[in-house]
Protein backbone atom coordinates (compact mmCIF):
# COMPACT_ATOMS: atom_id res chain seq x y z
CA UNK A 1 0.00 0.00 0.00
CA UNK A 2 1.24 3.65 -0.98
CA UNK A 3 2.06 6.12 1.72
CA UNK A 4 1.98 3.65 4.65
CA UNK A 5 4.49 4.44 8.04
CA UNK A 6 6.10 2.46 10.02
CA UNK A 7 5.39 2.75 14.01
CA UNK A 8 9.13 3.94 13.78
CA UNK A 9 8.79 6.53 11.42
CA UNK A 10 5.27 7.83 13.16
CA UNK A 11 7.58 8.18 16.61
CA UNK A 12 10.72 9.55 14.73
CA UNK A 13 8.21 12.36 13.31
CA UNK A 14 6.92 12.90 16.47
CA UNK A 15 10.24 12.99 18.52
CA UNK A 16 11.19 15.84 15.88
CA UNK A 17 8.41 17.67 16.46
CA UNK A 18 8.43 17.92 20.42
CA UNK A 19 12.61 18.32 20.18
CA UNK A 20 12.24 21.31 17.74
CA UNK A 21 9.09 22.85 19.77
CA UNK A 22 10.43 25.90 22.24
CA UNK A 23 7.26 25.10 23.81
CA UNK A 24 8.67 21.81 25.51
CA UNK A 25 12.06 22.99 25.46
CA UNK A 26 13.61 23.57 28.92
CA UNK A 27 10.22 24.62 30.37
CA UNK A 28 8.80 25.00 34.10
CA UNK A 29 5.92 22.84 34.83
CA UNK A 30 4.52 22.76 38.39
CA UNK A 31 2.17 20.25 39.61
CA UNK A 32 1.63 17.79 42.70
CA UNK A 33 4.08 14.73 43.09
CA UNK A 34 2.53 11.09 42.15
CA UNK A 35 3.93 7.32 41.79
CA UNK A 36 7.29 8.29 43.02
CA UNK A 37 9.95 5.24 42.69
CA UNK A 38 13.66 5.01 42.85
CA UNK A 39 15.42 2.92 39.97
CA UNK A 40 19.31 2.55 39.94
CA UNK A 41 19.23 5.96 41.23
CA UNK A 42 16.88 7.43 38.65
CA UNK A 43 13.39 9.33 40.22
CA UNK A 44 10.35 8.43 37.93
CA UNK A 45 7.91 9.93 39.03
CA UNK A 46 4.10 11.97 38.26
CA UNK A 47 2.97 15.85 38.23
CA UNK A 48 -0.68 16.11 38.21
CA UNK A 49 -3.22 18.31 38.88
CA UNK A 50 -7.17 18.22 38.05
CA UNK A 51 -7.42 17.10 34.61
CA UNK A 52 -4.22 15.80 33.36
CA UNK A 53 -1.00 14.03 34.54
CA UNK A 54 2.70 14.19 33.61
CA UNK A 55 5.10 11.49 33.21
CA UNK A 56 8.64 12.66 34.64
CA UNK A 57 12.12 11.53 35.27
CA UNK A 58 14.94 12.61 36.97
CA UNK A 59 18.28 11.09 36.08
CA UNK A 60 20.73 10.08 38.53
CA UNK A 61 18.09 12.65 40.63
CA UNK A 62 19.12 10.19 44.05
CA UNK A 63 22.76 10.60 43.51
CA UNK A 64 22.28 14.11 43.53
CA UNK A 65 20.73 13.93 46.54
CA UNK A 66 17.02 15.02 45.40
CA UNK A 67 14.22 13.67 47.66
CA UNK A 68 10.60 14.28 46.70
CA UNK A 69 7.39 13.52 49.05
CA UNK A 70 4.56 11.96 47.78
CA UNK A 71 1.97 14.47 47.73
CA UNK A 72 3.95 17.61 47.59
CA UNK A 73 3.61 20.31 45.37
CA UNK A 74 6.72 21.38 43.10
CA UNK A 75 8.04 22.94 39.74
CA UNK A 76 10.52 20.75 37.78
CA UNK A 77 12.79 22.30 34.73
CA UNK A 78 13.49 20.19 31.85
CA UNK A 79 12.46 18.92 28.33
CA UNK A 80 9.34 17.22 27.42
CA UNK A 81 10.63 14.34 24.75
CA UNK A 82 8.94 11.00 23.33
CA UNK A 83 9.94 7.73 24.85
CA UNK A 84 9.66 5.10 21.49
CA UNK A 85 10.21 2.03 23.54
CA UNK A 86 6.58 2.85 24.95
CA UNK A 87 5.16 5.47 23.02
CA UNK A 88 4.75 7.95 25.54
CA UNK A 89 6.32 11.27 26.32
CA UNK A 90 7.40 12.42 29.47
CA UNK A 91 9.70 14.94 30.95
CA UNK A 92 13.52 15.25 31.69
CA UNK A 93 13.67 17.06 34.66
CA UNK A 94 16.86 18.82 35.03
CA UNK A 95 16.00 20.67 38.09
CA UNK A 96 13.05 20.57 40.67
CA UNK A 97 12.22 23.08 42.95
CA UNK A 98 9.39 22.57 46.30
CA UNK A 99 6.73 25.44 46.08
CA UNK A 100 4.31 23.97 48.26
CA UNK A 101 0.20 24.24 48.16
CA UNK A 102 0.91 28.13 48.71
CA UNK A 103 2.71 28.39 45.62
CA UNK A 104 0.66 26.20 43.64
CA UNK A 105 -2.26 28.07 44.03
CA UNK A 106 -0.31 31.52 43.53
CA UNK A 107 0.54 30.03 39.73
CA UNK A 108 -2.42 28.95 39.02
CA UNK A 109 -4.16 32.64 40.35
CA UNK A 110 -1.52 34.41 38.59
CA UNK A 111 -2.39 32.59 35.06
CA UNK A 112 -6.34 33.03 35.40
CA UNK A 113 -6.00 36.41 36.36
CA UNK A 114 -3.14 36.77 33.25
CA UNK A 115 -6.48 35.28 31.06
CA UNK A 116 -8.86 37.35 32.73
CA UNK A 117 -6.73 40.62 31.86
CA UNK A 118 -5.98 39.25 28.44
CA UNK A 119 -10.23 38.71 27.38
CA UNK A 120 -10.84 42.39 28.72
CA UNK A 121 -12.87 40.54 31.38
CA UNK A 122 -11.88 42.59 34.17
CA UNK A 123 -12.67 45.69 32.44
CA UNK A 124 -16.44 44.97 31.07
CA UNK A 125 -19.39 47.53 32.30
CA UNK A 126 -20.60 46.80 35.66
CA UNK A 127 -24.32 46.39 35.63
CA UNK A 128 -27.31 48.07 37.79
CA UNK A 129 -28.69 46.18 40.58
CA UNK A 130 -32.40 46.27 40.23
CA UNK A 131 -34.49 48.51 42.70
CA UNK A 132 -37.09 45.65 43.27
CA UNK A 133 -35.83 42.42 42.04
CA UNK A 134 -38.93 40.03 41.44
CA UNK A 135 -36.88 36.82 40.56
CA UNK A 136 -33.33 35.76 41.87
CA UNK A 137 -31.29 32.90 40.92
CA UNK A 138 -29.13 31.37 44.00
CA UNK A 139 -26.48 29.13 43.08
CA UNK A 140 -24.53 27.17 45.80
CA UNK A 141 -25.39 24.11 48.03
CA UNK A 142 -28.82 23.43 49.43
CA UNK A 143 -27.90 21.92 52.56
CA UNK A 144 -25.03 24.82 53.13
CA UNK A 145 -25.87 27.50 56.03
CA UNK A 146 -24.76 29.78 53.65
CA UNK A 147 -27.55 29.51 51.72
CA UNK A 148 -30.07 29.17 54.61
CA UNK A 149 -28.81 32.45 55.71
CA UNK A 150 -29.20 33.95 52.43
CA UNK A 151 -33.06 32.53 52.00
CA UNK A 152 -33.91 33.87 56.20
CA UNK A 153 -31.88 37.21 55.19
CA UNK A 154 -33.90 37.82 52.25
CA UNK A 155 -37.49 36.55 53.37
CA UNK A 156 -36.92 39.27 56.47
CA UNK A 157 -36.14 42.12 54.08
CA UNK A 158 -38.02 41.58 51.27
CA UNK A 159 -40.49 38.58 51.36
CA UNK A 160 -42.22 39.47 47.98
CA UNK A 161 -39.36 37.69 45.91
CA UNK A 162 -39.28 34.64 44.35
CA UNK A 163 -35.66 32.68 44.78
CA UNK A 164 -34.49 30.01 42.41
CA UNK A 165 -32.27 27.57 44.15
CA UNK A 166 -29.49 25.83 41.24
CA UNK A 167 -27.85 23.59 43.94
CA UNK A 168 -23.54 22.27 43.55
CA UNK A 169 -20.81 21.46 45.24
CA UNK A 170 -18.95 23.41 46.26
CA UNK A 171 -15.93 21.91 47.19
CA UNK A 172 -14.47 17.88 46.90
CA UNK A 173 -14.25 16.16 43.89
CA UNK A 174 -16.62 17.00 41.15
CA UNK A 175 -17.27 20.37 42.24
CA UNK A 176 -16.65 22.28 40.01
CA UNK A 177 -18.59 20.15 36.85
CA UNK A 178 -21.65 20.84 38.96
CA UNK A 179 -20.85 24.40 39.64
CA UNK A 180 -20.30 25.15 36.31
CA UNK A 181 -23.80 22.97 35.51
CA UNK A 182 -25.68 25.08 38.16
CA UNK A 183 -24.36 28.54 36.29
CA UNK A 184 -25.34 27.30 32.78
CA UNK A 185 -28.81 26.31 34.44
CA UNK A 186 -29.75 29.65 35.76
CA UNK A 187 -28.84 31.37 31.78
CA UNK A 188 -32.22 29.44 31.08
CA UNK A 189 -34.34 31.52 33.48
CA UNK A 190 -35.75 35.14 33.24
CA UNK A 191 -33.84 36.17 36.43
CA UNK A 192 -33.40 39.84 37.79
CA UNK A 193 -30.13 38.85 39.11
CA UNK A 194 -28.10 35.76 40.62
CA UNK A 195 -25.98 35.23 44.00
CA UNK A 196 -23.13 32.75 43.41
CA UNK A 197 -21.75 32.10 47.72
CA UNK A 198 -20.79 30.03 49.97
CA UNK A 199 -19.50 30.05 53.41
CA UNK A 200 -15.58 30.38 54.87
CA UNK A 201 -13.23 27.90 54.18
CA UNK A 202 -9.86 27.10 53.57
CA UNK A 203 -7.71 28.54 50.30
CA UNK A 204 -7.59 24.78 49.28
CA UNK A 205 -11.58 25.20 49.84
CA UNK A 206 -12.75 28.30 47.85
CA UNK A 207 -10.54 27.53 45.13
CA UNK A 208 -12.88 26.32 42.67
CA UNK A 209 -13.84 30.10 42.70
CA UNK A 210 -10.61 30.49 41.12
CA UNK A 211 -11.29 28.21 38.18
CA UNK A 212 -10.55 29.36 34.51
CA UNK A 213 -13.41 27.67 33.44
CA UNK A 214 -15.84 28.63 36.29
CA UNK A 215 -14.92 32.69 36.10
CA UNK A 216 -15.37 31.56 32.22
CA UNK A 217 -18.84 30.70 32.73
CA UNK A 218 -19.79 33.45 34.64
CA UNK A 219 -18.69 35.96 32.51
CA UNK A 220 -21.30 34.70 30.41
CA UNK A 221 -24.43 35.32 32.73
CA UNK A 222 -26.97 37.89 31.49
CA UNK A 223 -28.48 39.46 34.99
CA UNK A 224 -26.32 41.13 37.50
CA UNK A 225 -24.55 38.72 39.46
CA UNK A 226 -23.70 39.36 43.15
CA UNK A 227 -20.75 37.26 44.62
CA UNK A 228 -20.62 36.30 48.69
CA UNK A 229 -18.27 33.81 48.93
CA UNK A 230 -16.17 32.91 52.35
CA UNK A 231 -15.81 35.44 54.98
CA UNK A 232 -14.60 39.56 54.52
CA UNK A 233 -10.93 38.26 54.36
CA UNK A 234 -11.73 35.63 51.65
CA UNK A 235 -11.21 37.01 47.95
CA UNK A 236 -11.54 34.67 44.71
CA UNK A 237 -11.37 35.32 40.85
CA UNK A 238 -15.11 35.98 40.52
CA UNK A 239 -15.33 38.31 42.82
CA UNK A 240 -13.29 40.32 40.08
CA UNK A 241 -15.63 39.57 37.33
CA UNK A 242 -18.94 40.46 38.63
CA UNK A 243 -21.00 43.25 38.72
CA UNK A 244 -20.86 43.35 43.02
CA UNK A 245 -19.06 41.47 45.06
CA UNK A 246 -20.02 40.98 48.42
CA UNK A 247 -18.06 40.34 51.78
CA UNK A 248 -19.95 37.32 53.14
CA UNK A 249 -23.18 35.40 51.80
CA UNK A 250 -25.24 37.32 54.32
CA UNK A 251 -23.72 40.48 52.50
CA UNK A 252 -24.83 39.37 49.45
CA UNK A 253 -28.58 38.73 50.57
CA UNK A 254 -28.67 42.36 52.38
CA UNK A 255 -26.90 44.12 48.93
CA UNK A 256 -29.70 41.51 46.55
CA UNK A 257 -32.88 43.30 47.97
CA UNK A 258 -34.04 45.98 49.48
CA UNK A 259 -35.55 46.36 53.57
CA UNK A 260 -38.99 46.64 53.15
CA UNK A 261 -39.22 48.14 56.40
CA UNK A 262 -37.03 50.70 54.92
CA UNK A 263 -39.01 50.90 51.61
CA UNK A 264 -42.47 51.52 53.80
CA UNK A 265 -40.54 54.54 55.58
CA UNK A 266 -39.20 56.15 52.46
CA UNK A 267 -42.63 55.78 50.82
CA UNK A 268 -44.10 57.39 53.87
CA UNK A 269 -41.61 60.15 53.79
CA UNK A 270 -41.84 60.44 50.36
CA UNK A 271 -45.75 61.13 50.94
CA UNK A 272 -45.49 63.66 53.58
CA UNK A 273 -42.90 65.39 51.42
CA UNK A 274 -45.42 65.37 48.62
CA UNK A 275 -48.47 65.88 50.99
CA UNK A 276 -46.58 69.18 52.11
CA UNK A 277 -45.30 70.39 49.04
CA UNK A 278 -49.08 70.40 48.10
CA UNK A 279 -50.37 72.23 50.92
CA UNK A 280 -47.91 74.48 50.06
CA UNK A 281 -48.27 74.86 46.56
CA UNK A 282 -51.97 74.52 47.62
CA UNK A 283 -51.61 78.02 50.22
CA UNK A 284 -49.86 79.80 47.51
CA UNK A 285 -52.39 79.56 44.98
CA UNK A 286 -54.85 80.74 47.34
CA UNK A 287 -52.77 83.42 48.25
CA UNK A 288 -52.04 83.90 44.35
CA UNK A 289 -55.45 83.97 44.17
CA UNK A 290 -56.71 86.63 46.50
CA UNK A 291 -53.92 89.03 45.43
CA UNK A 292 -55.73 88.24 41.42
CA UNK A 293 -58.89 88.83 43.51
CA UNK A 294 -57.99 92.58 44.90
CA UNK A 295 -56.35 93.17 41.73
CA UNK A 296 -59.76 92.71 39.95
CA UNK A 297 -61.22 94.60 42.85
CA UNK A 298 -58.93 97.59 42.26
CA UNK A 299 -59.38 97.29 38.25
CA UNK A 300 -63.04 97.30 38.47
CA UNK A 301 -63.70 99.95 40.59
CA UNK A 302 -60.79 101.76 37.88
CA UNK A 303 -63.23 100.42 35.19
CA UNK A 304 -66.12 102.10 36.92
CA UNK A 305 -64.61 105.31 36.78
CA UNK A 306 -63.56 105.54 33.66
CA UNK A 307 -67.19 103.96 32.28
CA UNK A 308 -68.42 106.94 34.22
CA UNK A 309 -66.24 109.11 32.77
CA UNK A 310 -66.31 108.19 29.20
CA UNK A 311 -70.28 108.43 29.99
CA UNK A 312 -70.24 111.98 31.11
CA UNK A 313 -67.59 112.52 28.28
CA UNK A 314 -70.11 111.15 25.88
CA UNK A 315 -73.19 112.82 27.29
CA UNK A 316 -71.31 115.94 26.96
CA UNK A 317 -70.24 115.16 23.45
CA UNK A 318 -73.79 114.34 22.71
CA UNK A 319 -74.99 117.99 23.76
CA UNK A 320 -72.66 119.81 22.30
CA UNK A 321 -73.12 118.04 18.85
CA UNK A 322 -77.01 118.29 19.12
CA UNK A 323 -76.78 121.71 20.42
CA UNK A 324 -74.15 122.66 17.08
CA UNK A 325 -76.57 120.49 15.21
CA UNK A 326 -79.65 122.70 16.29
CA UNK A 327 -77.60 126.29 15.52
CA UNK A 328 -76.59 124.63 11.91
CA UNK A 329 -80.29 123.97 11.70
CA UNK A 330 -81.35 127.34 12.37
CA UNK A 331 -78.83 128.96 10.09
CA UNK A 332 -79.65 126.59 6.94
CA UNK A 333 -83.62 127.94 7.61
CA UNK A 334 -82.81 131.20 7.69
CA UNK A 335 -80.73 131.03 4.86
CA UNK A 336 -83.69 128.82 3.03
CA UNK A 337 -85.67 131.47 4.35
CA UNK A 338 -83.77 134.21 2.92
CA UNK A 339 -83.21 133.04 -0.42
CA UNK A 340 -87.02 131.99 -0.50
CA UNK A 341 -87.61 135.68 -0.32
CA UNK A 342 -85.05 136.50 -3.08
CA UNK A 343 -86.45 134.24 -5.41
CA UNK A 344 -90.30 135.54 -4.59
CA UNK A 345 -89.14 138.88 -5.19
CA UNK A 346 -87.54 137.80 -8.55
CA UNK A 347 -90.59 135.56 -9.70
CA UNK A 348 -91.26 137.29 -13.12
CA UNK A 349 -95.27 136.43 -12.47
CA UNK A 350 -95.29 138.17 -9.14
CA UNK A 351 -95.73 141.61 -10.64
CA UNK A 352 -99.13 139.70 -12.41
CA UNK A 353 -101.18 140.06 -9.32
CA UNK A 354 -100.56 143.66 -9.48
CA UNK A 355 -102.10 144.01 -13.08
CA UNK A 356 -99.36 144.04 -14.97
CA UNK A 357 -99.16 141.11 -18.37
CA UNK A 358 -96.10 139.96 -19.99
CA UNK A 359 -95.82 140.18 -23.63
CA UNK A 360 -93.93 136.87 -25.62
CA UNK A 361 -93.33 136.69 -29.21
CA UNK A 362 -92.49 133.87 -30.77
CA UNK A 363 -91.77 132.95 -27.09
CA UNK A 364 -89.50 135.71 -26.28
CA UNK A 365 -90.38 138.26 -23.94
CA UNK A 366 -91.00 141.86 -25.23
CA UNK A 367 -89.32 144.72 -23.18
CA UNK A 368 -89.44 147.27 -25.68
CA UNK A 369 -92.45 148.66 -28.08
CA UNK A 370 -89.66 148.77 -30.76
CA UNK A 371 -89.41 145.46 -31.17
CA UNK A 372 -93.03 145.12 -32.51
CA UNK A 373 -94.79 145.86 -35.63
CA UNK A 374 -98.18 146.20 -37.11
CA UNK A 375 -99.53 143.13 -37.90
CA UNK A 376 -97.22 141.17 -35.73
CA UNK A 377 -98.37 138.08 -33.31
CA UNK A 378 -98.11 137.79 -30.09
CA UNK A 379 -98.95 136.24 -26.87
CA UNK A 380 -100.61 138.44 -23.62
CA UNK A 381 -99.72 136.64 -20.29
CA UNK A 382 -102.09 137.94 -17.42
CA UNK A 383 -102.59 136.75 -13.66
CA UNK A 384 -105.18 134.14 -14.39
CA UNK A 385 -104.42 133.14 -18.12
CA UNK A 386 -103.04 134.33 -22.10
CA UNK A 387 -104.21 135.35 -24.81
CA UNK A 388 -103.45 135.63 -28.55
CA UNK A 389 -103.38 139.20 -29.77
CA UNK A 390 -102.19 141.21 -33.35
CA UNK A 391 -100.55 144.30 -33.23
CA UNK A 392 -102.48 147.13 -34.97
Amino acid sequence: MEGIRSVSEITSYIMELMENDPYLTDVWVYGEVSNCKIRNSHIFFSLKDEEAKLNCVIFGGESKGIRLVEGSVIAARGDVKVYPPHGTYRMICEEVRSIGMEGLYSMRYKRVLERMIREGWLTKPKKKLPEYPRKIGVITSRDSAAFQDMLKTIRERYPFVEIYLFHTQVQGEGAKKTLIEAIERSKKYDLDLVIIARGGGSQEDLWIFNEEEVVEALVGIEPPVITGIGHEVDRVLIDLVADFPAHTPTAAAEMAVPNVKEVYRELKETFERIKREFLEKFEDFERKLEDIKRSLWVYQRIFLFRMREYENILISMREEMLSVMMRRIEEFSQKIENAGRVLESLDPKKPLNRGFAMIFKNGKLITSSSSLKKGDRVCVVMKDGDREAVIE
